[in-house]
């Protein structure tokens, strides 16, 4: 373990499927007459793998990739301490990050992505049963984050907050502030064109593998491949959603450039962020006059019948 910890990085090889045992006993017989004369493909010189270690040195591993390599970090150290066997080091950390832009650059690229974050099971464990788990987990959070619609919808979930603080700031009969209601529509405007710009562009986590990097193995390839293509469509579904909404947001804020905006016709045209903001008002830290107004939202903006005193809701 700690020579493989100083030096190395572990492939398992399994033996062959059944399946492909006719192809083994066919392979002698497929050469007839002199075997051609191949050259071994060249290895690189120590020149030159100094010059390749340098150069990835320029290879980006930050934002969710550097995040996906710390989280693969912290499962392998789990599972080890869990078995009572060393965990992945910081020297471990130290040279799967070198290794990972390495492979990179090698294969192109000028930062680590999918198919490099596919290489954590041969860098960070060193049994084949812990490297198999991490395998199916790097798969499973690739298609869980690479499906994340990133940070247009925190930025709509925080725009959307401030239109709410606007409504209800509004009286029944008062104007809201021009100024404000068309800056926030602006921002929503924005927002619409940024998620619309967003769905036409990979995500960080989604490069595609075709063709598949050489260090994976087929029946791996095929199915991280198959995760990322679910990943890419649910994001794309995602900033969809993010720019209807900002839309709708867009339209009812220039809507009400002369007449009070409702939280009641928010929940109606924008239910989703509506209701969180409703749940919002009704947590144990809001004020009293908020909750109330929260549970009249739900009685009437949303159509339900709610009887719950203020006093019971904060027991």
């Amino acid at each position: 373990d700690a020579l493989w910890d100083r030096f190395l990085f572990r492939r398992t090889v399994r033996p062959c499927s059944e399946a492909s045992w006719p192809a083994l006993l066919a392979l002698e017989g497929a050469h007839v007459g002199p075997r051609p004369d191949v050259p071994p493909s060249p290895l690189p010189s120590p020149s030159e793998l100094l010059e390749l270690r340098q150069a990835s040195r320029s290879v980006a591993l930050d934002g969710a990739a550097s995040d996906f390599v710390l989280d693969a970090v912290r499962y392998a150290r789990s599972r080890s301490e869990a078995d009572g066997l060393p965990p992945p080091s910081d020297r471990r950390l130290v040279r799967t990050a070198r290794a990972l832009r390495i492979a990179a650059h090698a294969d192109g690229r000028g930062a680590v992505g999918a198919p490099e974050l596919l290489l954590l099971p041969h860098l960070l464990c060193a049994r084949g049963a812990d490297a198999d788990a991490l395998e199916r987990w790097v798969e499973e959070q690739l298609e869980q984050r690479g499906a994340a619609a990133g940070a247009v919808g925190y930025i709509l979930t925080g725009l959307f907050g401030r239109v709410w603080d606007l409504a209800i700031r509004q009286g029944a009969n008062q104007r809201p502030p021009m100024a404000e209601t068309r800056a926030l529509a602006a921002e929503a405007r924005a927002l619409l064109c940024a998620a619309a710009s967003e769905a036409e562009a990979p995500g960080e986590l989604t490069l595609s593998l075709d063709p598949p990097p050489l260090w994976l193995a087929p029946d791996t390839a095929r199915r991280a491949a198959d995760a990322l293509s679910r990943a890419t469509c649910r994001r794309r579904e995602r900033l969809g959603q993010v720019a209807q909404e900002a839309a709708r947001m867009a339209c009812a804020l220039e809507a009400s450039a002369g007449d009070a905006l409702c939280p009641a016709s928010l929940l109606e045209l924008l239910p989703r962020l509506a209701t969180d903001e409703v749940l919002r008002m009704l947590q144990d830290d809001a004020g009293e006059e908020q909750q109330r107004q929260a549970l009249w939202l739900l009685s009437d903006g949303m159509g339900l019948h709610v009887n719950v005193d203020v006093g019971e809701l904060q027991s």
